[in-house]
């Protein structure tokens, strides 16, 4: 008996089963990653003859290959990536903490408490930090509020960065895991809550962002 295949090509039972378990390897290893041994079970349930066996490893080493074969897609979204890198690099570094700045290290659930103590007394006080991009433009983001009672006129800290896990993460270009900023010109009125933003980059696995202010200047 001869079977007729989708490509109109007529194939014997043989060859039908090879292509057969080919899918079988190429759909478990592609989709599902099974494990090896699991893989040989299932394809060892028809293994009946030394032809099943070498249509077994046959398939085994096309599907492999098929496996290990680079997804268009990938490889392209590849290449946009280490573009992307390639032109952060060649970015300026970002701002380094003010001299005197008191910098802090310990992974998110440390520094949480920390901070938050200090903004406490702070005068000039960090409500909210990020880091990312929008629309190809990289930056820093603080949400601010002066309770200092007067008229504030710039403001310098630090700013921490960590990756989804809560760790410390790369924050400018020498890997520092923080940053600093340094607001100058400013006329903030006492009680305002207002937006600082500076250009950022080296800092791509930011999920959380803290930040503190270390000084400010008043108008006189």
């Amino acid at each position: 008996m001869v079977d007729s295949a989708d490509d109109g090509i007529h194939h014997g039972p043989c060859v039908d089963s090879l292509k057969r378990y080919h899918l079988i390897v190429v759909q478990s290893l592609r989709d599902n990653r099974r494990d090896a041994v699991q893989l040989f079970e299932r394809v060892h349930e028809n293994a009946k003859t030394p032809f099943y066996t070498m249509a077994f490893f046959t398939a085994l080493s096309l599907g492999a290959h098929c496996y290990v074969q680079a997804d268009p897609l990938e490889v392209e979204q590849e290449k946009e990536r280490k573009a992307k890198d390639k032109e952060e690099a060649k970015q300026p570094a970002n701002p380094v903490p003010p001299t005197g700045a008191k910098v802090l290290t310990g992974a998110l659930a440390q520094m949480v408490p920390q901070l938050e103590a200090r903004r406490a007394v702070d005068k000039v006080k960090v409500l909210t930090a990020s880091v990312g991009s929008s629309d190809g433009e990289h930056a820093l983001n603080l949400s601010m509020r002066n309770e200092s009672g007067c008229v504030v006129t710039g403001f310098r800290g630090v700013v921490y960065g960590f990756d989804a896990r809560g760790r410390p993460t790369r924050m400018n270009k020498g890997g520092e895991k923080f940053a600093g900023f340094d607001a100058k010109d400013f006329s903030v009125e006492p009680g305002v809550t207002f937006n600082y933003s500076i250009p950022f980059y080296h800092s791509k696995n930011v999920s959380v962002a803290l930040a503190q202010v270390d000084g400010f200047d008043c108008k006189k």
